[in-house]
């Protein structure tokens, strides 16, 4: 739990994590009320009606998911299965591998190293996992321990590099952002009908 919040950082689930909103809704609910208030609801199909309304699983890339399971099966044979559940975590140490990772992959280092697994021989039995996989990983731990109450908000306070991160972003970012032309994915369908 984050000082800035108001807690102190300690060890153990939280009787009220500082996500809880009004309402008991936490972030996540109201993100999922936003996004469904976002979608178009002109369908006259009932099903469609309900359904527009829940999470758009869909639009999470399945290559991610897939890529984000091979890092946590590899996650899960060094340190165990969901084992970020059963002791508290520390948001740093998760927020310091994303950059690491990050850092890599910038430097043009496409797969860790550190999950080849090679045989007695020296030949390659699995080729990698590339360090975006980590990333995916890595935060997903990050909203999943927040979500069951198990991570520690290690991170310190008055730090202002998110403001100077927006000082120096150009001053015509918002402008220009708007004025992108946003191409939508076609449907099986409209690509069937050509």
């Amino acid at each position: 739990m984050s000082a800035r919040h108001g807690y102190q950082p300690k060890a153990g689930p939280r009787p009220n994590p500082p996500n809880q909103g009004g309402g008991g809704k936490t972030l996540l609910q109201k993100a999922v009320e936003t996004a469904a208030a976002l979608l178009p609801d002109d369908n006259a199909n009932p099903k469609d009606r309900l359904g527009i309304k829940k999470v758009p699983l869909s639009l999470f890339p399945m290559v991610a998911l897939v890529y984000g399971a091979l890092a946590f099966m590899e996650g899960a044979r060094k340190y165990g299965e969901f084992n970020w559940r059963n002791k508290p975590v520390k948001r740093r140490v998760y927020l310091e591998a994303i950059l690491r990772h990050t850092l890599q992959a910038l430097a043009g280092e496409d797969i860790d190293e550190d999950t080849v697994i090679r045989d007695d021989a020296g030949n390659v039995t699995f080729p990698g996992i590339p360090h975006e996989a980590k990333i995916i990983a890595c935060a997903a731990i990050i909203l999943d321990a927040n979500e069951s109450g198990c991570l520690i908000d290690d991170r310190f306070e008055k730090d202002e590099t998110a403001s100077v991160m927006k000082r120096f972003t150009a001053g015509d970012y918002h402008e220009a952002a708007a004025k992108i032309t946003r191409t939508p994915a076609r449907t099986l369908d409209e690509v069937r009908k050509g």
